[in-house]
């Protein structure tokens, strides 16, 4: 998983020197003290080993990032987005069932 700031967010979210051909990218908007979001830990990891080459997997701390959350109107965490291409194709809010997460990197 990749810690993404706002000094690397568009490079890896436009899928710039990550790899050749275009990926989705799931971006995790999170936080330390948010419990959904560490319940969400595992499972992220699980479907960034199971995905690996096909997908790229981000974390945003909001904390720490708080002009990336506003920019995309980050209102609760855990919130899931998947980019493509640096556009924002689906995306999903709070701890979710493993199942409908991989539903949603497609």
């Amino acid at each position: 998983m990749i810690e993404l700031t706002k000094s690397n967010f568009k490079t890896v979210v436009n899928n710039v020197d990550i790899t050749e051909k275009p990926l989705n990218i799931l971006v995790e908007f999170g936080a330390p003290w948010c419990q959904p979001c560490r319940t969400m830990e595992p499972v992220i990891e699980r479907l960034a080993k199971k995905h690996a080459g096909k997908i790229v997997v981000g974390h945003v701390d909001i904390d720490r990032e708080p002009e990336l959350a506003a920019i995309y109107d980050i209102m609760s965490v855990p919130t899931f987005l998947v980019f493509l291409k640096g556009v924002v194709i689906r995306s999903l809010i709070g701890a979710v069932p493993e199942a409908k997460l991989e539903r949603l990197i497609g």
